[in-house]
């Protein structure tokens, strides 16, 4: 974790972390269209994503009726909390026009938060994404500020950013929500061929066809193991009761 009694302002933003560590297996989204379905339950709670972000990198005709800039990003979260989303996913990520303005990430950040509190009467939760600022300090100030009550956290960044981000939201009372892009950033793996058997044999681990797998977030060996061919995708990601708050 960073050290955090130093001035926010010059530790690590985001990417300057992932700079720093190289890529990784995990850092490309699988496209939409291979990624598994689930079974949607009946009673759902709905967070807006109304940048459209995704679905404008993969696709242009997709783009249609997404916010391009700070009012129209306004008016698409306002239209979503009228139609019942109970949150809207705070991002400026990937639109060009608000990169263009000249806003820092603070300003742009309180204008589009208050440009929607003032064009709704509705209560709604500001799911923050803590990942756009040129520093620590512009990482977190959504949380810092008090404009978000929830921020999402991908289990594939730099650990040390991880950790200082989910130190931070729970200082302030902000709830952070695991995203999950796929399988694969639920229960990292070796990769194929790096995996030992056990020494004794496969007659030691049962079935041959099932061999174990080292978990790469249990290195010291405390979780149960893993065999390969194992279905994780029953692991979704939980967002939070809006009726239940901090």
């Amino acid at each position: 974790m960073f050290e955090l009694s130093k001035d926010w302002s010059q530790l690590p933003s985001l990417w300057s972390a992932l700079a720093e560590r190289g890529s990784t297996d995990m850092d490309g989204l699988p496209r939409l269209e291979v990624q598994p379905r689930w079974e949607v339950p009946d009673t759902v709670v709905i967070t807006a994503a109304a940048s459209g972000r995704i679905l404008r990198e993969e696709s242009a005709d997709r783009s249609a009726g997404f916010g391009l800039d700070i009012d129209s990003f306004i008016t698409a979260a306002v239209d979503s909390i009228e139609a019942g989303a109970v949150g809207i996913h705070l991002d400026i990520l990937g639109m060009p026009k608000i990169a263009e303005s000249g806003l820092t990430v603070p300003e742009a950040y309180s204008k589009i938060y208050a440009g929607i509190n003032e064009r709704t009467g509705r209560d709604w939760i500001c799911d923050a994404n803590v990942l756009n600022g040129t520093s620590f300090d512009e990482n977190m100030f959504a949380i810092t500020a008090g404009l978000a009550e929830t921020v999402p956290m991908a289990p594939n960044f730099p650990v040390p950013w991880m950790e200082s981000a989910a130190h931070v939201a729970s200082e302030h009372g902000v709830r952070l929500v695991f995203s999950i892009h796929s399988a694969a950033e639920v229960l990292p793996r070796e990769p194929a061929g790096a995996v030992e058997r056990d020494p004794e044999g496969e007659a030691g681990v049962g079935d041959p066809d099932r061999l174990p797998v080292r978990r790469l977030d249990d290195p010291a060996g405390h979780l149960p193991e893993l065999a390969e061919g194992h279905d994780d995708r029953a692991h979704r990601d939980l967002r939070p009761d809006p009726r239940d708050r901090p």
